[in-house]
């Protein structure tokens, strides 16, 4: 890897790098040897919202969560509705 840097002239923050690490959190998911899986903290956070007591309210939560689990899909799936 470090071989690849230096061929495309690449540098790193080595305040910022990890190396030789079995674990590491990225972008809320746990990633080591044994594959990809969802953050405890990301676990908490979810079981911490409170239910939606308004209509307003249940479309935020709907939205959020739909934006998380299709990303760039729903934009696509919303055009193809408008037409």
């Amino acid at each position: 890897m470090l071989h690849n840097l230096l061929i495309n002239n690449l540098v790193i923050n080595p305040t910022k790098t990890s190396i030789a690490h079995p674990e590491i959190e990225y972008l809320g998911y746990i990633v080591n040897q044994h594959g990809i899986r969802i953050s405890e903290n990301k676990i908490k956070a979810i079981k911490a919202i409170q239910p939606p007591k308004t209509k307003k309210s249940l479309q935020r939560l709907l939205g959020l969560l739909l934006c998380n689990i299709l990303g760039n899909t729903s934009q696509i799936l919303v055009r193809r509705l408008r037409t």
